[in-house]
Parts: C-alpha cells; sequence; structure tokens
C-alpha cells in the first residue's frame, strides 16, 4: 500500500464521519424540536 492509498482512504473515512455527524446533528435536533412543540 502507498502513502497515496492511505492518505486517500483517510481523507474517505474522515468525509463519511463529517457526513455522520452532520446526519446525527440534524437528526437530534429534528427530535428535540419535534419533542418541545
Amino acid at each position: 500500500m502507498d502513502k497515496s492509498e492511505v492518505t486517500e482512504s483517510n481523507f474517505e473515512l474522515s468525509v463519511l464521519g463529517a457526513l455522520a455527524i452532520m446526519m446525527f446533528t440534524i437528526v437530534a435536533v429534528n427530535f428535540f424540536l419535534f419533542i418541545v412543540i
């Protein structure tokens, strides 16, 4: 495995992590608003 491949996989993992955090935040906010309202 080259360094470029490792960097690329790490980049993909970080992007997936960011998307997962965004989705979790949106779901949490909607859940919170649903309970409050």
